[in-house]
């Protein structure tokens, strides 16, 4: 259908004149990276949320649902555990350091030469989680434009959300998250009430674990996911947006209590889908197109596009800013931008490999949790109050790499790829920094 099609070009354009209004506001780098750290609890709130739900969540949870059932929601669930834990132990430390990024956080705790290395390591690894909202995006066009390859739907999306990112900065994207979360809402809302009649949406019983879905799978979550929302330069870079610690550390607590429903209604809507309306493609798209045919699943779609823009942008944007300000040592908008596009091209090469979602997250995750997370949350911790010894903290993040390759390499025939193997490279991390710690001679007490 015509209207269909031109409804979507208006959508995209919509976004492409916001972040071209947004240019005026920019007056400076940190205008540019954190939105002059002027950003409200209820921005912040929203815009959290908004980067959560993203292609894994609508896309990779809901397709999923049918094989896994109601365990599906720990992918989502576990990130609300990371967020909780956030606001609790590090969020008010992460603000008042006043940093822009993860890494110039690390340069803080630890050294120019850690910061390098985890610069690298996120810097690398997030142009996996760009490329699968890029597919994801390509995934939703596809249901509207049957005809067209999927590969050309995922290069026309991703290069309207590269031109996006890249001329309105932190402004656009914070400033639009509000918005796309109500489209979120009703993304997750309007299938939920239009399978909530049918008796076949009740037919999976309710179980946190099941025989598809069991405790290692849990622990694989809680520890790589959830570690991914704890200490992640997404979620840190919301905080670094706040107008002040307090505010921010209540952002994050609200986020992680209101990840709860909505990972329980993103999983029943895909189990709906399952029983419902069961095939290829989106599965929330099928659903509503079931009940309530192509205007619904226009609606819907617009939702589901926000999430994976409100995802895409933040990922995009701060990687662009380590490379640019971690890894090159440059304090540029220009820069960014530059790498802006550079992260983009490689991001789209990547989804068009048409790697599964939930693995090409999980791949991600497994590099980046025990190569960072352990020994930055020591730190943050720690510093304050013990002389940490920065040396053990290098071990901790060897042991941490070496963990995460060896779970997407294996050994030899020996050792089988397996994502336990990052586990307990994070296990193994944290004694190390947490020894590193200990060893630590205490620091004087300020005043005395």
């Amino acid at each position: 259908m015509v209207w269909v099609k031109v409804v979507f070009v208006l959508y995209w354009a919509v976004f492409l004149w916001l972040a071209w209004r947004k240019r005026k506001y920019i007056h400076s780098y940190e205008d540019y990276v954190v939105a002059g750290r002027s950003q409200s609890g209820n921005l912040v709130w929203f815009s959290l949320l908004a980067t959560a739900i993203g292609a894994t969540a609508f896309v990779g949870m809901t397709n999923s649902a049918g094989k896994i059932g109601w365990p599906i929601f720990w992918w989502l669930g576990v990130g609300a555990i990371g967020l909780g834990l956030q606001a609790w132990l590090l969020t008010l430390r992460v603000r008042e350091r006043g940093v822009n990024t993860l890494p110039q956080l690390v340069e803080n705790l630890v050294g120019k030469a850690a910061a390098r290395f985890v610069a690298l390591v996120i810097a690398l690894s997030w142009i996996g989680i760009v490329a699968a909202q890029f597919k994801a995006m390509g995934d939703v066009m596809g249901m509207f434009w049957p005809d067209v390859d999927s590969r050309i739907l995922i290069v026309v999306s991703a290069v309207v959300m590269i031109l996006y990112t890249l001329v309105g900065g932190q402004m656009s994207v914070m400033a639009t998250d509000r918005w796309q979360f109500l489209l979120i809402l009703v993304a997750i809302g309007f299938p939920l009430v239009l399978g909530l009649g049918d008796k076949r949406s009740y037919e999976v019983p309710f179980m946190f674990l099941n025989e598809t879905f069991g405790w290692k799978d849990f622990l694989i979550y809680l520890v790589l996911t959830g570690g991914a929302y704890f200490v992640g330069p997404d979620m840190f870079s919301r905080a670094f947006c706040a107008r002040d610690g307090k505010t921010a550390q209540r952002a994050v607590a609200w986020a992680a209590v209101g990840l709860v429903p909505l990972a329980l209604g993103i999983a029943w809507v895909g189990i709906m889908a399952f029983r419902i309306a069961p095939g290829e493609g989106v599965a929330l798209l099928r659903l509503v197109g079931e009940k309530a045919g192509m205007a619904g699943q226009v609606v819907v779609a617009f939702g589901i596009l926000s999430a994976l823009v409100s995802s895409a942008d933040t990922t995009l944007l701060s990687s662009a800013t380590i490379w640019n300000q971690d890894v090159f040592r440059k304090k540029s908008v220009m820069g960014i931008q530059v790498a802006i596009v550079g992260i983009g091209i490689f991001a789209i090469v990547l989804a068009l490999l048409n790697t599964p979602l939930l693995q090409m997250l999980l791949n991600v995750y497994s590099l980046y949790v025990p190569a960072v997370v352990p020994a930055t949350t020591v730190a943050l911790l720690f510093m304050e109050r013990r002389k940490i010894r920065r040396e053990w903290l290098w071990v901790a993040m060897g042991i941490g790499t070496l963990g995460g390759i060896l779970s997407l390499t294996g050994l030899f025939s020996w050792l089988k790829p397996d994502r336990i193997l990052a586990v307990y490279g994070v296990l193994g991390a944290s004694v190390f920094s947490l020894v590193g710690a200990m060893m630590g001679e205490k620091n004087a007490r300020r005043g005395t």
